[in-house]
C-alpha cells in the first residue's frame, strides 16, 4: 500500500495546500494545542485489519481535497487507471486486505476530565 500512497501523493503534488501540510515547516495539531487552552492531550489509536476494493481506494484518493475528480480534470481518470494498474497483479479478484491505523487527538483544559 506503500506504492498506492506514494501513487496519489504524486498527483497531489501540485496542490500547495498539501505541499504545506508535508513540509517541515507545519505546526502539527498537538502543537497548536499544546500552546492553547485545550493543552491536555492524549491519543487513541485503533488499529485494524479489512478488506478493500480496488474501486474503494480509487474513491478514496478522489475524496481527498488534493487529488478530488474536479482539481485533478482531465488527470482524474488517469489516476484511477494508475491505480487499478499498480494494484491489481496484487489484489484477489478486485479485494486487498490493508491493516489501517485509526488515530484520535483528544484536547481539554487541564485540570478538566478527560
Amino acid at each position: 500500500m506503500e506504492d498506492y500512497q506514494a501513487l496519489v501523493r504524486g498527483y497531489a503534488e501540485t496542490d500547495m495546500a498539501h505541499v504545506r501540510r508535508r513540509s517541515g515547516t507545519w505546526v502539527g495539531h498537538e502543537a497548536i494545542l499544546l500552546d492553547s487552552p485545550f493543552s491536555a492531550l492524549e491519543q487513541v489509536a485503533v488499529i485494524e485489519r479489512h478488506q478493500v476494493t480496488i474501486e474503494n481506494l480509487v474513491d478514496r484518493a478522489f475524496s481527498r481535497s488534493s487529488t478530488a475528480p474536479d482539481r485533478l480534470g482531465d488527470a482524474a481518470p488517469r489516476l484511477a487507471s494508475e491505480i487499478g494498474t499498480l494494484l491489481s497483479p496484487i489484489a484477489d479478484d478486485g479485494v486487498l486486505t490493508e491493516v489501517v491505523a485509526t488515530n484520535a487527538l483528544l484536547a481539554w483544559r487541564p485540570g478538566e476530565q478527560s
